[in-house]
């Protein structure tokens, strides 16, 4: 099971304006409300990572504009649960 962040805010950025290294939660993807919501997440290169997920869980080539796919960037200390 995806690590989760639960009871925060739902303001966030394009994954694409993630920098590498960034780890964020998703706010919304692609238009969807599955289970992708609340995952957490890291970027690498152009690559977005599912944190707690099996090798290869993720999305590449996030470079591209998705602008209903919206993170928000997690900042030092704060707690998430696998």
């Amino acid at each position: 099971m995806a690590a989760k962040v639960v009871k925060e805010g739902k303001f966030g950025i394009a994954v694409n304006k993630m920098a590498d290294g960034d780890v964020a939660v998703i706010v919304s993807w692609c238009g969807v409300g599955g289970d992708e919501i609340g995952c957490v997440v890291q970027r690498y290169g152009d690559a977005l990572i599912v944190i707690g997920e099996r090798s290869g869980m993720g999305w590449s080539d996030v470079d591209q504009p998705y602008p209903d796919c919206m993170v928000r960037i997690l900042r030092p200390g704060t707690q998430i649960e696998l």
